[in-house]
């Protein structure tokens, strides 16, 4: 049974690290990018140049009318002027015309909330992993761990939840693109919160399980 569980830990931590690696290989350019907007939107040439455009933003875009093609591109292949609409645009503007303060520093407390929910969460499942391999499945300790994994999920979920409303409400009206309107860029996994409520119910049922443990060996 011990075998079959580390097995199962096995394939679970190595899809995690595969997805962590797929996800740092694909979004390595964009992160440099990011990296290298923000060093550039430095605060200092702002306070010599009040309006020049140093601080970098990037917004999604929904079209108002989606029958609507306002751009174009052209086409490699046949040469003609395609259609076009905005999905997302990365702009400049003056160190003063910044999105409101307070709600970036609400968003900045959600991401350290959610950076503290995932070191406690894998704090937890290495914990769970070695009581279990010393024998203490049906143990009050490993009940609290899995419901203290579950919650760290459904954590996680609300503070990405909680930074990126935080975030788009705070650039959402810094900016107008006209037929447009700014939306949210990405949605937290609902797979986090549905994780977590998972956890929570295998937390009751080793609780059930240590409880009828207990029952049978007063009986005996």
């Amino acid at each position: 049974m011990k075998k079959k569980f580390n097995i199962y830990c096995v394939v679970m931590l190595s899809a995690i690290v595969l997805g962590l690696s797929f996800e740092f290989v694909t979004g390595m350019n964009d992160a440099i990018n990011g990296f290298m907007d923000g060093w550039n939107s430095a605060a200092e040439p702002n306070l010599r140049h009040p309006d020049r455009p140093t601080t970098i933003y990037e917004v999604t875009l929904r079209a108002l009318d989606n029958d609507s093609y306002g751009y174009s591109v052209r086409n490699l292949k046949t040469g003609r002027m395609e259609p076009m609409q905005l999905t997302g645009i990365k702009y400049k503007t003056a160190g003063w015309n910044q999105p409101d303060g307070l709600l970036e520093k609400v968003g900045g407390l959600f991401c350290l909330v959610f950076v503290i929910a995932v070191v406690l969460f894998w704090v937890h499942f290495i914990k769970l992993i070695l009581a279990v391999n010393r024998g203490m499945a049906f143990d009050r300790a490993v009940e609290r761990r899995l419901r203290i994994i579950g919650w760290m999920l459904m954590a996680m979920f609300v503070a990405e939840w909680g930074a990126d409303l935080s975030f788009y409400y705070a650039w959402s009206g810094t900016m107008e693109v006209p037929g447009y309107e700014v939306t949210m860029g990405d949605h937290p996994s609902l797979m986090l919160l549905l994780t977590g409520i998972g956890m929570l119910l295998v937390s009751q049922i080793f609780a059930i399980g240590r409880q009828m443990k207990e029952e049978q060996e007063l009986t005996i």
